[in-house]
């Protein structure tokens, strides 16, 4: 209801209240005229009450308007305190973190500078090695000299190569001792193949010497034929080819699979026990196979042999050895009974050999 209908119904109960005590005057009952009058008294009340409806309507009004404000107030107080104890309670988390995040951006900085201060020194530390093993009459310094870096992170594999070219050109055989079990030791299908190639670089340098030296009508080296430097030279190779020979046996008696096929062309395996081993996916092209021990060995996965040479090793009593390999040792290489056989420089027999030869022939494929 709006405002002015609210006043229009109040004038007309003003009006019938007027009337009302208009006809109380004249009535002749003073009863009627008593109860006319109470009725004129209840119009005008309710009259007077709606007269007084906007003025409560606009103070609860206001009051309601003075609760929302006083309830705003209060919850912004409680938030505002709520963000006080919460920031009370962060800040010093928040020093704590602001802390910790100094230190590790310190503690990183640091390491980064005391990383590359490292990698400076042992990068001065490797030229120094090499300048030491270049200058040095003597080889001992070199071995010292490049040891710490046999298993550094960033040198080894140049401190190997470098250890792979001095024990293939020292005649020094204490210094192939000190050097080679710390470099190249315990032998693994990873490292294999430098030891193969300090073999073979010994024995590309000792084949002349042995050549020059050989005395055919006695069937051994005769030394006194050999200068000093050459003497050095023999004397390496005695003392360092049966080591890299047993090394690289050890490896094949392990009968594991090698990841890639092992090249042993131009190797020069001498007095070596090879008792045993398996020669799956090797290739012997060229390769000496000198007074070895081969008994119950496989040859039947030699790969290729063009070449190959075996002297004083009885290769007939192999476990198994491929028709091809087996036809050109027959014919190559059959045996001497004036021949010693083996590391050990033992005799062999007519017999057995024919024995030996006859179980291979039988068992041989392809």
């Amino acid at each position: 209801m709006t405002s002015e209908s609210l006043d229009a119904e109040i004038k007309k109960l003003r009006e019938f209240a007027n009337e009302l005590l208009d006809h109380a005057k004249i009535s002749q009952s003073e009863t009627d005229a008593t109860q006319i009058a109470e009725k004129a008294a209840a119009f005008l009340k309710l009259a007077a009450e709606l007269e007084r409806t906007p003025f409560d309507l606009e103070k609860l009004n206001q009051e309601a308007q003075k609760l929302r404000r006083e309830n705003d107030t209060a919850q912004a107080r409680e938030r505002s305190e709520k963000i006080r104890d919460y920031v009370a309670l962060l800040t010093p988390i928040i020093t704590v973190i602001t802390l910790a995040a100094t230190l590790a951006s310190q503690t990183y900085q640091f390491t980064r500078t005391e990383q590359a201060k490292q990698v400076e020194l042992l990068d001065l530390q490797w030229r120094d090695a090499l300048k030491t093993v270049s200058d040095s009459g003597e080889l001992s310094p070199g071995i010292i000299a490049i040891q710490p870096f046999l298993r550094s992170e960033k040198y080894e594999t140049q401190a190997k190569d470098l250890a792979v070219n001095l024990l293939s050109t020292s005649s020094d055989v204490v210094f192939f001792q000190g050097l080679f079990g710390s470099a190249f030791t315990p032998v693994t299908w990873e490292n294999v193949e430098r030891i193969v190639q300090i073999n073979r670089a010994i024995a590309t340098r000792v084949n002349p010497v042995l050549g020059k030296s050989w005395d055919p009508s006695q069937n051994i080296n005769n030394i006194s034929l050999l200068t000093p430097e050459e003497r050095k030279t023999y004397d390496y190779a005695a003392g360092t080819l049966p080591v890299l020979s047993a090394q690289i046996g050890a490896l094949l008696k392990t009968g594991t699979k090698p990841p890639k096929p092992l090249d042993l062309s131009g190797a020069r395996i001498h007095r070596a026990d090879w008792n045993g081993v398996n020669l799956q996916d090797t290739r012997l092209d060229n390769a000496q196979i000198i007074f070895t021990n081969v008994k119950d060995a496989d040859f039947s996965d030699v790969r290729a042999f063009a070449g190959a040479y075996f002297y004083g090793t009885a290769w007939w009593n192999a476990k198994a050895i491929n028709k091809s390999l087996l036809n050109y040792l027959q014919s190559s290489f059959p045996f001497d009974p004036k021949a010693s056989y083996g590391p050990n420089y033992e005799s062999q027999t007519q017999d057995n050999y024919d024995a030996q030869v006859k179980r291979l022939l039988e068992s041989s494929t392809r």
